[in-house]
């Protein structure tokens, strides 16, 4: 059967008109509701900035043992943790390189001892502290010419710098000062050394525990030493310019905490100082299609681009006058481990009628195609529950907060009450103090504005 051609065009003009009129209600819908047009479902599989082998070559490695009496009882205790997992923190760090570093090894007390070993001297069952590494001063550690040391090597190479220590700090006078004073300046002594390289490097402090059974030398000579077979927790600093640091900070074998617990007998938890400068702009966005039911939106005009979405239009007649919202954020230039990065509590909202209900790691979401255009850059999500909804500005915050494990492991106590704790260090809080002031870390790692209008 032929069909007539005039009546064919015309058919097809009228279908066309009829296409036409649907897409322009559409958007006209679109317009006056936060209620999101029908749309297919995106689960997203982002690869996050996370990799076993760091895109920051270290050519070399300079280990500094704690050469001190305290030290040795470390090796004395229960079973062989300490030399066990300082090797496998050797080998972590040579497998995250392409091609193995140059590793040297030095003693330090009251000096600085080149020591003719290498890695074999982990790896063929000896102790740590054999008595060809037992060298200089074993009662006194001068920290000051140490970390000044570590500042030559930062300054002068690529490479990466790790003291092993207990980090208990004492002076020969202090006896006629009280805990708090010689805790105070040990502090001083931290941010003085450390602020002279702290623009171009970032530190890692590692606090690991391992059964220790010998002699505890409190901090004050007319006190008794005290013979103990506990637990005590020692110290790995990783130290290096600001770009070694943060690739070890971002690479899957370190940035697991859980991991490493398994991995490490005596691993108990860690945190970076870095200089805020080195955070460049964070990318953020909010996601306002992806929630359910959706009741916030976004301009024609903006879903059009591929600009974040920084303000959000409400219905007033949504129901009960609250929900939530989406935020997704690029938090892969911020160099702090990911068990900082995702505890809520390190973060700040206001007003008070915003709260994060869960950080989401981007990857297995399911997400709106509406949002599609702004997902792949972030690298997590912030379900943000919000009631009372209103005009007004949200602020989101990450704080700079030393970690609740600081404190704890803080001591001013140790030895002058007749015990040891078995998981404190006298003065650690001070230390880690001394650092933040180094880096010229202030109240927030960074600020985000989310705007809220009526539609």
């Amino acid at each position: 059967m032929k069909i007539n051609k005039t009546v064919l065009l015309v058919g097809l003009m009228i279908t066309g008109l009829a296409v036409i009129a649907v897409i322009n209600n559409i958007s006209k819908s679109e317009s006056k509701t936060n209620f999101a047009p029908e749309d297919v479902a995106l689960k997203i599989e982002n690869e996050l900035a996370t990799s076993n082998e760091s895109n920051v070559t270290i050519d070399s490695i300079t280990v500094f043992l704690e050469n001190s009496g305290s030290m040795f009882s470390y090796e004395r205790g229960a079973n062989d943790n300490f030399r066990t997992d300082i090797n496998k923190l050797f080998d972590l760090l040579n497998n995250t390189q392409k091609s193995l570093p140059k590793w040297e090894f030095f003693a330090v007390n009251n000096n600085i001892h080149p020591l003719s070993i290498n890695l074999n001297h982990f790896t063929d069952g000896n102790i740590v502290y054999t008595d060809n590494l037992r060298k200089g001063d074993i009662t006194q550690t001068d920290f000051s010419k140490i970390f000044r040391r570590i500042a030559e090597n930062v300054n002068n190479s690529d490479g990466l710098s790790i003291l092993i220590s207990d980090l208990i700090y004492s002076t020969p006078d202090q006896d006629n000062n009280g805990a708090e004073s010689v805790a105070a300046s040990f502090e001083s002594l931290v941010t003085r050394e450390f602020s002279g390289f702290s623009e171009k490097s970032a530190i890692i402090v590692i606090k690991m525990i391992s059964p220790y059974r010998g002699t505890y030398y409190p901090n004050f000579g007319d006190l008794a030493n005290l013979q103990i077979n506990q637990l005590r927790p020692y110290y790995i600093l990783l130290i290096g310019k600001n770009e070694i640091i943060t690739s070890l900070v971002k690479n899957k074998k370190l940035n697991d905490d859980k991991a490493l617990k398994e991995e490490f007998s005596g691993f108990e938890d860690y945190f970076v100082f870095m200089n805020p400068n080195i955070i460049q702009d964070i990318y953020y966005s909010a996601f306002p299609y992806s929630s359910t039911p959706v009741l916030f939106s976004a301009t024609r005009e903006t879903l059009k681009g591929n600009d974040p979405i920084v303000n959000l239009l409400y219905n007033s007649n949504s129901k009960n006058n609250q929900g939530n919202f989406y935020l997704g954020i690029d938090l892969k230039p911020v160099p702090l481990f990911n068990n900082y990065l995702y505890n809520i509590n390190n973060y700040s909202i206001s007003p008070d009628n915003f709260r994060i209900d869960t950080i989401y790691p981007l990857n297995g979401l399911v997400l709106s195609q509406l949002d599609k255009s702004r997902i792949k850059t972030c690298s997590n999500i912030f379900q943000i529950n919000v009631t009372n909804i209103n005009n007004g500005n949200m602020q989101l915050k990450l704080k700079s907060n030393l970690p609740n494990w600081v404190e704890s492991t803080n001591s001013l106590s140790d030895g002058i009450d007749s015990q040891v704790g078995t998981n404190t260090t006298f003065g650690f809080m001070h230390f880690m103090k001394g650092l933040k002031n180094a880096y010229g870390i202030e109240e927030d790692v960074f600020s985000l504005n989310i705007n809220l209008t009526q539609n």
